[in-house]
């Protein structure tokens, strides 16, 4: 579906809206990092995430879409190609990123005197280095425009014959499918250089996965907002339905729980495995250690820390890494301690 006469004024209408809301948004950038320049680039970080997280996440649903099929895919398609098309404006934006990663403003990990310091960051050396995160974003790049753009040359195509026997459509499928697989590797692992990295010391296997999911679901979200939009206005108006609209409501609500299952799991190892270097990472994001104490069990000794996080609530996290050293003190103590009596 291409605009129509009836629709074009309010697609205009909203272009010069959001020029506006975009030139006053960049002069704002421009002096906030001229004014503070690593408060600047961390927001900047932040809202580059947000926006480039609709440009892939039109990618993946695209992708998806070729390979799945389904009505509820052909009233979004524009919206699609056109997220697609934006993908060397995102391309451009990852450049005050790196600017700020050589600068030492971002990525902590770009000190060689934090490198010395921290022990626990040696093993990843080789791979956190400002020349070789450049290269992975140009990979990351290259396979979002090679899938990206030559579906969309696919596109143009079958609008242009209207594919009467199937055949570009099967073409798109096929190049679809493991298009599809790259990009959930590919924006995982940039998940994981673009932010996880901001913490080297921290990790986690579902991060990446939950920010990849979230992004699919932001451009579902995005689509639809468009198309309640666009409703009354031709070619909507004679198309969409309410199963149009009961099939996006459904594929929202499968990403939804998949999104809201990884952040409990994401939750879940935190809590399970205990690990001290979670303690460091919410002390880093604004949660202090509220109390801090050893409980003296004879079954499971342990020491306890409770981070007050801005909502208000506490979380419990245990050192496990001195628990053994723990249990051997405290068995010494008690054995003293009868041997008094």
């Amino acid at each position: 579906m291409t605009p129509t006469q009836d629709l074009r004024p309010t697609i205009e209408r909203i272009q010069r809206n959001a020029l506006i809301v975009g030139a006053l948004g960049l002069i704002a950038l421009v002096i906030g990092i001229f004014l503070t320049p690593k408060a600047g680039l961390q927001s900047y970080l932040w809202a580059y995430i947000f926006w480039s997280g609709i440009t892939l996440g039109c990618l993946g649903v695209y992708l998806l879409h070729n390979v799945v099929g389904g009505n509820w895919g052909v009233v979004i398609r524009r919206f699609l190609e056109s997220g697609i098309r934006t993908l060397p404006l995102i391309f451009i934006g990852i450049i005050p990123v790196v600017i700020g990663m050589y600068m030492g403003f971002l990525y902590i990990w770009t000190k060689p005197e934090y490198l010395s310091a921290a022990a626990s960051v040696a093993a990843k050396r080789g791979y956190l280095t400002p020349w070789f995160f450049v290269v992975r974003v140009i990979f990351y790049f290259a396979i979002w425009f090679l899938w990206g753009f030559r579906l969309l040359r696919l596109s143009d195509e079958q609008d242009r014959t209207g594919d009467p026997e199937q055949v570009i459509a099967g073409r798109m499928k096929r190049f679809s499918a493991p298009g599809l697989a790259l990009f959930v590797f590919t924006t995982s692992w940039a998940f994981i250089d673009w932010i996880m990295s901001l913490q080297p010391e921290w990790y986690s296997t579902i991060f990446p996965w939950w920010f990849t999911v979230g992004q699919v679901l932001l451009t579902f979200s995005f689509s639809v907002a468009l198309l309640v939009l666009f409703s009354n206005s031709k070619p909507f108006a004679g198309i969409l339905n309410f199963q149009h609209f009961n099939d996006l409501g459904n594929l929202m609500l499968c990403f939804t729980m998949l999104w809201a299952y990884m952040g409990f799991a994401q939750f879940l190892i935190i809590w399970a495995e205990n690990l001290p270097a979670e303690s460091r990472r919410l002390e880093a994001s604004r949660c202090p250690v509220e109390i801090a104490g050893f409980t003296d069990s004879a079954e499971r000794p342990a020491l306890y820390t409770y981070h007050a996080d801005p909502l208000g609530v506490r979380i419990e996290l245990v050192d496990a890494g001195l628990r053994a050293g723990m249990e051997a003190g405290f068995a010494e103590a008690r054995s003293r301690a009868a041997g008094d009596r």
